[in-house]
């Protein structure tokens, strides 16, 4: 008898010993046991490719896009994607990349429940899905720095030391961007 070995299965003289095979293939892969209870080392290969399934974006493909505020979407999916595809084209502000599928860039006009049939492919054959994208506009809390501003406000602030003027701080997609200082200039030394 041949010991399990190397994520071969243990066998009997004169049988196939069995390992499974990768991710995303089926059937299995096989050596012989030899008289002297050693495993063949030429493997016979019998795995195949299976389709991509279950393909998924966000919640129940329902995905929520923050205006103007640069992100991304990752599909789920189990098996192994060789190419993705999307009908229709996404609007020209977002990208749909045809090697992850991943959906990015930031949302510049507004959709509400927009369906986007999304594909996973591979030679075994393909997963589809409907994704729903729909945008929403998001306004900034106040944090210990800020007050809390519309989207696409600006709050004017002090600004930093060694310097007279003010500056400011853009409300986008529901964060304040970093302080724009063009508006302070620095103090000049006097002794």
């Amino acid at each position: 008898m041949c010991a399990a070995t190397d994520d071969y299965d243990a066998a009997f003289y004169g049988s196939m010993a069995m390992k499974a095979c990768p991710y995303g293939y089926r059937g299995g892969i096989y050596r012989l046991c030899k008289d002297d209870g050693t495993l063949d080392p030429e493997e016979v290969n019998e795995c195949e490719l299976n389709p991509p399934r279950s393909l998924k974006y966000g919640d129940q493909n329902q995905v929520t896009l923050i205006y103007q505020k640069d992100q991304s979407v990752s599909p789920t999916v189990n098996g192994i994607v060789e190419e993705y595809s999307i009908s229709p084209a996404l609007p020209g502000d977002l990208i749909f990349n045809t090697t992850t599928g991943v959906i990015s860039g930031a949302a510049q006009s507004a959709m509400t429940n927009q369906a986007f049939t999304v594909r996973a492919m591979n030679s075994a054959g393909s997963a589809v899905t409907v994704v729903r994208l729909t945008t929403e506009v998001h306004n900034c809390e106040a944090t210990n720095q800020y007050a809390a501003a519309l989207h696409g406000e600006y709050q004017i602030t002090t600004c930093p030391m060694y310097y007279s003027g003010y500056s400011r701080v853009l409300c986008m997609g529901g964060e304040f961007l970093p302080r724009e200082i063009a508006h302070c200039t620095q103090r000049s030394c006097t002794y």
